[in-house]
């Protein structure tokens, strides 16, 4: 009944169906009927090793359920046989719908595990067991071997082989069958006075030369496997590179090989066998083995052309080579070293082509052999006997899929450079869209005079992404009210601005200590000046930790401020009066700038400049007489003004814009980095070898659909970087599975 519910999908709230309720009904009625139901413990069996036990089982099966009884069988003292009922079990079928022969398997393999478990709980070790079954079906399955039958027959014939074998197996009607009472179901008050189920089949009682034979005479097979053909498409692999590229690792291919030699020599010499470990002739014969097996797939044209005229096709790849083949018909490099003081090998390495799987797995044992050395320790180790045709790329890309070396060179994660933000192409006002960043700390004296403790004072840098334009101001401290004080004088003086950006916390980690305090957690901070730029409709957003690339252009001002700081102050200590005047001429300096070199129009006699957008001149330019008492039309004048900005304008999209179509850095295009890749998270204050492990969480592409952000699980929690600031590891899906869990 419960299947039924789950069939027809009803939740557990829901009003019954009319035949489902009413069956439900009959049931709980006849569930008091159970109370006068007694079941004997005494089985009338003393001992366990008692020759006269047998152990009967009956299994059955119908579309809603299959079932297994075991019975003992036992002979008295006085001659009298006794049987009674063990264990019975019941299961109900699957949903998925089967045939009743196959149900009939099921309930077969029940009744071998409940036999396999009574036998080894009760020591029934050395009695007899006789299993029986109403299915000719099931016993023809069981009588024959089980790769004759599909997959779902053999597995489960499989299984019941192996414990009890077909001589075990019989044959009898359905009506005298107990496990039947199980499968198509029986009323509490039939169940009590049921004999058939309790004390088994009426003929349990007589000898056993008059219980049903053991086998029926004419099995009837239902299925039967198909064989099948199947046909292989050739590749583009030679079919002698199998046996190279099977093993991922030279050493255990060498040791194969040569187990499989030894073989074959005791097979033939049973008089002098090798025993032992391996020595190293027979490695050299199995190495060489490889050799030729390499040679044969890709020269096989040109050994042919040398064993025959010694001479090769001018369009060989051998050619250069000069090759020969040695007294094992294996190709050499020719001998235009043969005065050198070297060895054989040296100066005649074997040749081995690219493609080979045998070359990888000889670049890798070199790799592994020189300590993991670089590409011309590898490769120079390597040609002492080999020579791999083109194999530095080979080398190359080795060693860079090698996860010891990947774990401590650290090489960052790189991809493509990306689109530049709208606000950074899109004409705008001046500081619409700002960044900003702080700098110092710089040392101020509160007034001029001696006996004035020096105090920390800092710079905070804003910059507007249109037009570079630049505004500095000075604050006391590094709380939250001094950056609103500055944010307040800056949009002042600048005009409302509308969305901030600033680098994340972590980005000053190696900081002062009281500017790391303020911005390595962010939230009390964050909530309250976020709070207060609300108010002027500010957005303020942060770029992602550790990724001081995304905030290029407050970067280079921050640094452009302090080159030309140090050149001014020259260690001296400025009032806060001072610094401010200071701050002011640098930041004239700094918007006076050339975006551009100059242009070829000779109407533009000065290259455009952040001041351009500021005041329509650089701003460190001698100041021109007024035009005004020149020109008394001023709607006039105030068109002249809007067609010297709109000009500049022009400028800007015409020779600025123009330059910002190259790439600086990261040129290629990579693989996105995918959800459960392993990298490493860079630690500028701690060498790659301490560096911790985290796994691929979730990847945010930018709108070009290139992955340059992720979110990463560690050990820690969860944390978003760059890729710039972490190393992907060169290691598959499959050894990422057997990785341990990350630290």
């Amino acid at each position: 009944m419960i299947q039924d519910l789950w069939i027809a999908g009803i939740d557990w709230d829901h009003t019954l169906p009319t035949e489902l309720s009413e069956k439900w009904v009959r049931f709980r009625t006849t569930l008091p009927e159970l109370e006068t139901l007694k079941i004997p413990r005494w089985v009338s069996v003393c001992d366990s090793n008692s020759a006269s036990i047998k152990l009967i089982g009956f299994c059955d099966a119908s579309k809603r359920a299959y079932a297994a009884a075991v019975y003992l069988r036992a002979t008295g003292s006085n001659g009298c046989v006794y049987s009674n009922l063990l264990v019975a079990k019941t299961k109900v079928t699957p949903v998925k719908t089967q045939s009743v022969p196959r149900l009939e398997l099921c309930g077969a393999v029940l009744l071998t595990r409940l036999i396999k478990t009574v036998r080894t709980g009760l020591n029934f070790s050395r009695a007899p067991i006789y299993a029986w079954t109403d299915s000719q079906v099931v016993l023809a399955w069981i009588k024959g071997h089980a790769s004759k039958w599909p997959t779902f027959v053999a597995n489960r014939v499989a299984e019941i082989q192996a414990t009890l074998s077909a001589k075990h197996w019989g044959y009898l009607r359905t009506n005298e069958n107990p496990a039947d009472l199980a499968t198509r179901g029986i009323s509490p008050r039939d169940l009590i006075g049921s004999k058939l189920w309790w004390q088994g089949p009426v003929w349990l009682q007589d000898s056993e030369s008059s219980w049903p034979s053991a086998l029926s005479e004419s099995p009837v097979v239902e299925e039967i496997r198909i064989p099948t053909t199947t046909v292989l498409h050739a590749s583009a692999v030679p079919e002698l590179y199998g046996l190279l590229s099977k093993y991922s690792n030279l050493s255990k291919l060498i040791r194969i090989l040569a187990l499989w030699f030894r073989y074959l020599h005791n097979l033939r010499h049973q008089d002098n066998r090798h025993t032992g470990f391996l020595s190293a002739a027979e490695r050299l014969q199995a190495l060489k083995f490889t050799v030729k097996l390499s040679q044969r797939a890709a020269f096989g044209d040109d050994i042919a052309d040398i064993s025959k005229s010694s001479r090769l096709r001018r369009n060989s790849p051998l050619t250069s080579f000069n090759p020969f083949l040695d007294e094992d018909g294996l190709l050499r490099v020719g001998d235009r070293l043969r005065h050198a003081i070297i060895s054989y090998d040296e100066k005649h390495p074997y040749i081995i082509a690219k493609k080979c799987p045998l070359a990888t797995l000889l670049v890798q044992e070199a790799h592994s052999a020189t300590l993991h050395g670089g590409l011309e320790l590898t490769r120079s180790h390597l040609v002492r006997r080999f020579w791999i045709l083109h194999g530095r790329s080979l080398i190359r890309s080795v060693t860079q899929a090698c996860l010891k070396c990947a774990r401590f060179s650290g090489r960052a994660g790189q991809q493509i450079m990306g689109q530049l933000p709208v606000d950074r192409v899109k004409p705008a006002r001046p500081f619409l869209t700002s960044g900003v960043d702080y700098a110092g700390p710089v040392t101020l004296r509160p007034s001029l005079g001696r006996g004035n403790t020096s105090i920390k004072g800092y710079i905070c840098l804003f910059v507007c992404l249109s037009t570079k334009a630049i505004h500095l101001e000075v604050v006391a401290s590094l709380s939250a009210s001094s950056f609103i004080a500055a944010f307040h004088r800056f949009t002042a003086r600048r005009g409302r601005c509308a969305r901030l950006l600033s680098d994340n916390a972590s980005n000053f980690r190696g900081a002062d200590k009281e500017l790391r305090l303020l911005l390595q957690g962010a939230s009390e901070y964050y909530s309250e000046v976020a709070k207060e730029l609300a108010k002027d409709g500010t957005l303020w957003q942060f770029i992602p930790p550790y990724s001081p690339h995304f905030g290029g252009l407050w970067e280079a001002g921050v640094r452009s401020t302090k080159h030309h700081l140090r050149r001014v102050l020259e260690g001296r200590t400025l009032t806060y009066e001072e610094l401010s005047t200071l701050l002011c001429q640098v930041e004239a300096c700094l918007n006076s700038r050339p975006l551009t070199s100059i242009s070829n129009d000779p109407r533009d006699l000065t290259a455009l400049t952040p001041g351009h957008f500021l005041v329509g001149d650089p701003i460190t330019s001698v100041p021109e007489p007024s035009l005004v008492d020149l020109n008394p039309n001023l709607v006039t004048r105030w068109r002249q003004v809007s067609q010297m900005r709109d000009h500049f304008w022009q400028r800007w999209s015409r020779e600025y814009l123009a330059h910002l179509q190259q790439l600086p850095n990261w040129r290629q295009q990579r693989r996105n980095l995918d959800v459960g890749d392993l990298v490493l998270i860079r630690d500028d204050l701690m060498p790659p070898a301490k560096w911790s492990m985290g796994r691929v969480a979730e990847v945010h592409p930018g709108p070009d659909g290139l992955v340059r952000v992720v979110t990463l699980r560690t050990a820690r929690g969860s944390t978003k970087r760059a890729i710039a600031k972490i190393c992907p590891l060169p290691i598959s899906t499959n050894q990422q599975e057997k990785e341990c869990s990350v630290r």
